[in-house]
């Protein structure tokens, strides 16, 4: 698995005739948004990211677990894209599958 992790920019900017750019924030938080890969994925996986995916939607939040570091971080997200799925290929002579997908925190 891997994840790459961007923020969304919530600045306003006003251009002025004199050169200058008046800044303010649009709202108070900035919400991070992920892509998220995974690879070599079994059968078994890619029916269960089916299922999940059918019943969530783009529409339902749920729990993310962000274990990168030491001290994981649970994340309230929703599909921001909705999952891929890919062929992979065989790894150890069973039938692999890609994932992709972006969630984006509430």
């Amino acid at each position: 698995m891997d994840e790459e992790e961007t923020v969304e920019d919530a600045t306003v900017r006003d251009k002025m005739e004199n050169g200058a750019v008046f800044t303010r924030p649009r709202w108070p938080r900035m919400r991070r948004t992920w892509k998220v890969n995974y690879k070599a994925c079994t059968v078994a996986d890619r029916d269960a990211l089916r299922t999940f995916r059918n019943s969530v939607g783009g529409w339902t939040n749920f729990n993310f677990v962000d274990n990168r570091t030491a001290m994981p971080e649970t994340l309230n997200v929703r599909f921001s894209k909705l999952p891929t799925i890919k062929d992979g290929g065989w790894v150890n002579g069973a039938k692999a599958f890609n994932f992709s997908f972006e969630i984006t925190e509430l």
